[in-house]
């Protein structure tokens, strides 16, 4: 049940923004991405640079993305508001602190507040907002942020429920893009990856589980499959093209379902 949900989601979103986004067509794009350590870590903005570029596209990014920092925090933060009116961007990519949107009273009060005001501020100049939902962590847990909690999540699989609904949460009512990076990490594990995404934290992501988070950041803002890209980076071809794949059938699952 939970994987036909996301189906008809994605479904639903692709087919909204393939028809209303000419951008989704283009060759070049410029994309800032805000976030943290998730988006800072094995220097994803420059893995989506390289994957685009083996595909034929041209691609500028910029970045803010200090440690732990949140979307509140974003759209309070100079560097990150200055950036934002540079002007230049089709996307801006806005990713939250990994705990916060499983967690009701930051997500209420803290997460959903500062996307919608960055959102305000990234539409003023023309651009898209993009949310990059976050995996959840290797073993779930109770997420616990200044004595607020969240559930008992039992393992990954419940934690990135939490964060699939939060997410889809805000991108709908903002009307927002959404590169469903956790669920690709889901359909992953779901095929079996024979290598580990986390780092030894349970938190952080490994060079493949950044590498698959660009193979989905290029589906979405490309519009296109990843797969038979030629960019591996420091992989074997066997994996990449594993991880290329997850991320196929997870931003365009009527194709995977048909296969």
């Amino acid at each position: 049940m939970v994987y036909l949900l996301i189906t008809v989601l994605l479904i639903t979103f692709l087919g909204s923004v393939a028809s209303g986004e000419s951008a989704l067509s283009e060759d070049r794009m410029d994309v800032l991405f805000l976030g943290n350590s998730y988006t800072a870590g094995n220097n994803l903005p420059q893995l989506f640079t390289d994957l685009a570029a083996s595909g034929g596209k041209e691609v500028y990014t910029d970045r803010n993305t200090p440690g732990g920092h949140t979307l509140n925090g974003h759209s309070q933060n100079s560097t990150s508001l200055d950036k934002i009116d540079q002007g230049i961007w089709e996307y801006v990519v806005l990713q939250e602190q990994s705990q916060m949107p499983t967690i009701e009273y930051y997500r209420v009060n803290y997460m959903y507040p500062g996307a919608r005001s960055l959102n305000d501020r990234i539409q003023s100049v023309g651009a898209q907002t993009m949310f990059f939902m976050t995996w959840g962590r290797e073993y779930g847990g109770k997420q616990v942020i200044n004595g607020h909690s969240s559930p008992e999540f039992a393992d990954y699989y419940a934690m990135q429920d939490a964060l699939r609904s939060a997410y889809y949460g805000i991108a709908v009512e903002l009307g927002a893009a959404i590169a469903p990076i956790g669920m690709a990490w889901q359909t992953a594990r779901t095929m079996n990856f024979p290598s580990d995404l986390w780092t030894g934290d349970h938190s952080h992501p490994t060079y493949q589980g950044s590498y698959l988070a660009a193979c989905v950041l290029y589906s979405v803002i490309f519009n296109e499959s990843p797969v038979g890209l030629t960019f591996i980076g420091t992989l074997d071809q066997q994996t990449a093209t594993f991880l290329q794949q997850a991320a196929d059938r997870t931003v365009f699952p009527a194709i995977a379902l048909s296969q």
